[in-house]
This record gives structure tokens, C-alpha cells and sequence, in this order.
């Protein structure tokens, strides 16, 4: 009697084990010593973990856009594509007779404003009759004419002083003499006393009007600068000048004899200076990014197979996130790369040019391929992960 049928003993595991052969079983375990040693190793191999982000290159000085400050009708225009210019080359003079009329005039309404200042404290510090000016140490005509007609008033006054006085002392001796009475007698001392003090006052009040005019004529002497220098300022902004050096792009290429808006874009500098690589970062990528941390940059004009990636660093991380179009957030950060050309095997260069798009890969930490299997895992089967992507 069977045991075991021989229709289902075929199929047991000691039947299979012994069809297995010696050479089988070796391979078994040689794939079995492979996977285990594999595993054992995981932790032990470390690999490069970056970040990639988009961007382009450009010069480590953004693109200098240039706007027209006033409005106006062009005298000259040197603006045209593809130009190179230096920084404080005259790019655009916009029409100016009317600033400069205008500036012409303060200059001479200043001139004659010191002139009439320096008279007037001339005039000022007459103290007497005895102690006056002459007539030719005034340069002004106003005043020239002020100061003569005072003198026309004295001489009058002084002339009627004169007379007074005269008849004062006849009366003084007649008095003295007893032939007049004592009230003609101070009569004639009042009179004389007034005449005086009508001559002493003639140079007075008309001290009174130059010093009121001295004060006014120093205010306006500060309100005319201010003009001549706004006037300045003016002219200078008429004159468009190149903020830095390099090649105009987007130009509109202005004429002269056209009239241009204010605030209407004129030009756009492309500046020369060293290659950037300018990136964009999203925020969740942003954490372990530093300066000076090392970067692989691939340029989508060639092919990184063949012309490889290009060496370099950060040099530049914006303080803030940058918000575009009001919802793509992302930092902005700048990298200078080791050289600025590609090469082949054979060694054919070629060179990097402003505006090429590129990847950067940004090496953020070192890890090993144990911790790597076990975060993938752990985003598989971890239902609180939450994928960001």
C-alpha cells in the first residue's frame, strides 16, 4: 500500500530537491550572496543629491532699461540696435532753447540782484551827512538814482536848516539884547530844533527802505539759485546718457526732428561684465541651498553627452521669494560658472553667450543609497507623507 501516490508525490519538495542539481544550487546561493551583499553595502555608498532649477545666463548686471525723462521734440538720437556704447555716451538731447532762454535770464537777473546787494550795503552803512558815499562807488542805476535824489533832499533841507539857524541866532542876540520877548525867543528855537530834525530824518526813513529792500533782495537772491539750479537740472535731464557700458537691443531707433512722450522706453542695454547663471528656485527646494555651494550647470544648446556640463558656484541668493505673473513663487539665485566654454573630446570649443537657457543641478547634501531606498519607501507607504510634486 502507497503512502503517498506517486500522482501527487511528483509534485513534493523532496522530489524537486532531488532533481536539483549540484551546479543549480551553487547559482542559487552566488544570487542569494548578491543580493545580501548588495544590501549590506547600501549604507556605505554615497551619491550626490541636488536640485535642478531653470534659468538662463545673462551679466552679473541686470539689463539697463532706458526711458525718456521729459517730453519733447529730439535734436539728436544716437540710438540704434546692435551698438555698442560706453557708460556716459550721449544717447538722446531733447529739444532745450526754452530751458536754456530761461536759464539765460536767471543768470542775469542774479548778476543784477548781487550788484543791487552790494549797493544797498553800501548805502545801509551811510551813518551822517559828513560820512556818505560817493557817487561812483554805485554800479546799480536804481540806486544811483535813489542815492541822488537823497542828496537833492538834504541839500533842500539843509538849505531851510541853514535859514533857520540864521534867523535863530539874530533873535538869540535880539533877545539877549531884551528887544524881543521870550516867546519869540523859543519860538525861534523850536523852529530850528524841528528844521534839524527833519534833516536827520530824511537819511533815516530812506535807510528804513534800503534795509527793507536789503532783506528782500537777499531772499530772492535764494529763490533765484534755487530756480537756476532747478534750471540746471532740467537741461541735464534733457541729455539721455548711457547708464553703463555694452549693446543696445530693442531699441526704437528715435530720428531727429521726432517727439517722444515722458517716461516713453527708448532703448534696452544689454551690459557687458562676467556670465552669470541666473535660476529660479521653487520654495520647497530652498532649504539646504547656500552660497558658495557647488553646481552642475547643463546648457540646453548642446548636448551634455557629448559637450558635458559646465562647473560653478552660488554667488547670489535673493533675501525673498519672488512672486511672477501673482502665482509662480520661486528665489532667485545667482551662479558664476568656472569657464564659459564647452569643449569635445577632439577639443572644439564653443562658447557661452548671454541669454542661453540652462538646468542647473545644485548638489544639496550627500546621502547614501540605503537612506535614499528607505525615504522612497517611506513616501510609498507612509499614507501622512505628503507628495509635493
Amino acid at each position: 500500500m502507497e503512502i503517498i501516490p506517486f500522482s501527487v508525490s511528483k509534485y513534493s519538495l523532496e522530489t524537486y530537491l532531488v532533481k536539483i542539481s549540484t551546479r543549480s544550487r551553487i547559482i542559487y546561493w552566488i544570487i542569494i550572496g548578491m543580493i545580501v551583499t548588495v544590501i549590506a553595502v547600501l549604507p556605505f555608498i554615497y551619491v550626490d543629491v541636488s536640485v535642478q532649477a531653470r534659468g538662463y545666463f545673462q551679466s552679473e548686471i541686470e539689463k539697463q532699461i532706458v526711458y525718456t525723462p521729459l517730453q519733447g521734440k529730439i535734436v539728436f538720437s544716437s540710438i540704434h540696435s546692435g551698438d555698442r556704447v560706453t557708460r556716459g555716451d550721449t544717447l538722446l538731447i531733447i529739444d532745450s532753447e526754452t530751458i536754456r532762454a530761461q536759464k539765460a535770464a536767471l543768470i542775469q537777473r542774479i548778476s543784477d540782484n548781487e550788484a543791487s546787494i552790494l549797493d544797498l550795503e553800501k548805502l545801509t552803512e551811510t551813518d551822517s551827512l559828513e560820512n556818505q558815499l560817493s557817487f561812483k562807488q554805485l554800479s546799480t542805476h536804481r540806486y544811483k538814482a535813489e542815492f541822488a535824489n537823497l542828496r537833492n533832499q538834504q541839500a533842500i533841507q539843509f538849505q531851510k536848516y541853514t535859514k533857520k539857524k540864521t534867523e535863530h541866532e539874530r533873535n538869540e542876540l535880539l533877545y539877549n539884547q531884551e528887544i524881543i520877548p521870550e516867546t519869540d525867543y523859543e519860538n525861534s528855537l523850536f523852529v530850528l530844533s524841528s528844521e534839524k530834525d527833519n534833516l536827520n530824518q530824511i537819511l533815516l526813513y530812506q535807510k528804513s527802505l534800503w534795509q527793507s529792500d536789503l532783506s528782500m533782495r537777499k531772499n530772492e537772491a535764494v529763490n533765484l539759485l534755487a530756480s537756476l539750479e532747478q534750471c540746471t537740472e532740467g537741461l541735464s535731464n534733457r541729455i539721455v546718457l548711457a547708464p553703463t557700458s555694452g549693446e543696445i537691443i530693442q531699441s526704437t531707433d528715435i530720428q531727429s526732428g521726432s517727439i517722444i512722450g515722458q517716461g516713453q522706453k527708448i532703448a534696452e542695454i544689454s551690459p557687458d561684465g562676467e556670465l552669470v547663471a541666473t535660476c529660479f528656485v521653487k520654495p520647497a527646494d530652498i532649504g539646504l541651498i547656500k552660497e558658495k555651494q557647488k553646481v552642475k550647470i547643463q546648457v540646453d544648446a548642446f548636448n551634455y553627452s557629448e559637450w558635458g556640463m559646465l562647473q560653478g558656484y552660488i554667488i547670489d541668493i535673493s533675501d525673498d521669494m519672488i512672486v511672477e505673473n501673482g502665482s509662480m513663487a520661486f528665489f532667485r539665485i545667482k551662479c558664476k560658472p568656472a569657464q564659459t566654454f564647452l569643449s569635445l573630446k577632439n577639443g572644439h570649443k564653443a562658447f557661452i553667450k548671454k541669454g542661453m537657457s540652462l538646468n542647473t543641478r545644485i548638489v544639496v547634501i550627500r546621502r547614501s543609497l540605503y537612506n535614499l531606498l528607505f525615504d522612497k519607501a517611506d513616501k510609498w507607504f507612509n499614507p501622512y507623507t505628503y507628495n509635493k510634486e
